[in-house]
């Protein structure tokens, strides 16, 4: 047996740990089945095999996995997800497996609540904001999910050290992102749930930096220094910690579409 399938056998048996932990702590995810999981140096290349849409977002190297849901095109019988290799450590892969499983979740409850069948998502009012919101929410939660599972898995209680790094490396990684979108020439509402995600896991799940947020409105100032514009990226935000934080995301789309149309 050669290295590489050492090295992929080992990433498979964590990540069949993974998907138990997040079936176990997290939420029923067995609509998903592990056999219908793929790795490939080229997302774009392998979604596109089965997907006659695909989105260009997967060429760039700031995406990591994608999901391919059922619908009248592709004929799936259950969701599909692909996670690229290249480049990426085994940490890095638990993020963007999680992440992907965050957004399996999302759109199951999203049909289920408007009691149609997966394939049909698309076509339902609120869908193309409801998934800026599964961004937000699976940019929050990859993390959080990742770090609780390596304590889950390990015994361990490192938590805490876990979310220091993040929170360390969170002004530099938002310089980053704000370099690329303002060189793109605009921001899309994709990176502004991206942004307010990964802003979001230290500011709601905090074990670090104690009640003081002010930082999150400095980031937030970085990106919108228009007053009108920061205001209305701030109340989506707000919007977005409370429905996360009650559940109830579902029940306030309609509120959710009125904050995307002000942005």
């Amino acid at each position: 047996m050669d290295n590489k399938s050492i090295s992929m056998n080992k990433i498979m048996n964590i990540v069949k740990s993974a998907y138990e932990y997040y079936n176990l702590k997290i939420s029923d995810i067995t609509v998903f089945d592990l056999k219908n999981l793929f790795f490939t140096d080229d997302l774009y290349e392998s979604v596109s095999k089965i997907q006659q849409d695909t989105n260009l977002i997967l060429k760039d190297n700031l995406t990591n996995g994608c999901v391919v849901f059922p619908n009248d095109s592709n004929k799936l019988a259950s969701p599909v997800m692909f996670l690229r290799t290249q480049n990426l450590d085994m940490s890095n892969m638990l993020i963007a497996f999680f992440h992907e499983l965050v957004h399996i979740e999302d759109f199951y409850k999203f049909a289920e609540y408007k009691n149609i069948d997966i394939s049909k998502i698309k076509e339902m009012k609120n869908y193309e904001n409801f998934c800026l919101w599964s961004e937000f929410h699976a940019f929050y939660s990859e993390n959080l999910y990742t770090y609780k599972f390596v304590d889950f898995s390990n015994n361990t209680n490192d938590f805490e050290s876990m979310e220091h790094v993040y929170v360390e490396n969170l002004a530099a990684y938002l310089y980053r992102e704000r370099k690329r979108v303002f060189q793109n020439g605009e921001i899309l509402y994709y990176d502004i749930s991206r942004i307010l995600g990964r802003i979001a896991f230290p500011d709601i799940y905090d074990k670090v930096v104690d009640t003081d947020c002010s930082y999150i409105y400095e980031y937030l100032k970085e990106f919108f220094p228009q007053e009108s514009q920061f205001e209305k990226v701030n109340s989506l935000y707000r919007f977005y910690v409370q429905v996360l934080r009650d559940g109830d995301i579902l029940d306030r789309l309609n509120e959710l579409d009125d904050l995307i149309c002000l942005l």
